[in-house]
């Protein structure tokens, strides 16, 4: 199986599809707890703000973030952070990637 292939794989019981990006994005929130959405994908490598909602809420729905800002008023900037089980799941795909650049 070729490193490309590997990473579409998700780690074990995740029922994440594991994809350069959502390992970039889980990184960038691990690394900067309380990010906004713009923050967030401008440390990932992400230009478009929508593709980065999109996933920012795909993975919200998926128990890995949850945004902390309470009682946001419209318009104001998320702010989000792992769960546990997206600890879990940013340090598996990390050890995954420091496995493949030895």
């Amino acid at each position: 199986m070729c490193a490309r292939d590997a990473a579409r794989r998700a780690p074990a019981g995740s029922l994440v599809r594991s994809t350069y990006r959502t390992a970039r994005v889980l990184s960038a929130i691990a690394a900067n707890p309380g990010a906004s959405n713009r923050a967030v994908a401008a440390a990932a490598g992400i230009v478009d703000e929508g593709q980065a909602s999109k996933l920012l809420n795909r993975l919200a729905g998926l128990g890995l973030i949850e945004n902390i800002a309470n009682d946001r008023e419209p318009g104001e900037a998320n702010a989000w952070r792992l769960t546990a089980r997206g600890v879990g799941v940013e340090q598996a795909l990390r050890a995954k990637s420091d496995r493949w650049s030895r």
